[in-house]
C-alpha cells in the first residue's frame, strides 16, 4: 500500500510541475499581447515587463518548495522502514541469546 501512495504522490508532483511550466510559458508568450491589444506601449506600464520574471521566481520558488518536501517525505519513510526493520532484527537477536 505504501509504493501505491508513493507513486501517487510521484503522479502528483510530476502533474504539478507540468502545470508549472505550462503556465509559466503561457504568461511568457502572452504578457506582450495583452499590452499591445490595449494600445498602450511598454514604457506607459513602468514595470510591466518584470511582470513575467517575478511571475517565472515566484513559480520555480514553490516548485523547489515542493519538490524539497516531497524529498524529505521520502526521507522520512526511508527512515521509518529502516528504523522497523532495525528493531525487528533487534527483537530477533535479544531472542536468540536468551
Amino acid at each position: 500500500m505504501k509504493s501505491t501512495n508513493l507513486s501517487d504522490k510521484i503522479r502528483i508532483f510530476k502533474s504539478a510541475i507540468v502545470i508549472s511550466i505550462l503556465v509559466v510559458i503561457f504568461t511568457i508568450t502572452h504578457s506582450g499581447s495583452v499590452i499591445h491589444a490595449s494600445g498602450m506601449n511598454s514604457e506607459d506600464m513602468p514595470g510591466q515587463s518584470e511582470l513575467p520574471w517575478l511571475f517565472i521566481v515566484y513559480i520555480v520558488t514553490w516548485a523547489a518548495f515542493f519538490a524539497y518536501v516531497f524529498i524529505m517525505s521520502k526521507r522520512q519513510n526511508d527512515m521509518m522502514k529502516e528504523i522497523a526493520f532495525l528493531k525487528q532484527s533487534m527483537k530477533k537477536s535479544e531472542s536468540t541469546e536468551n
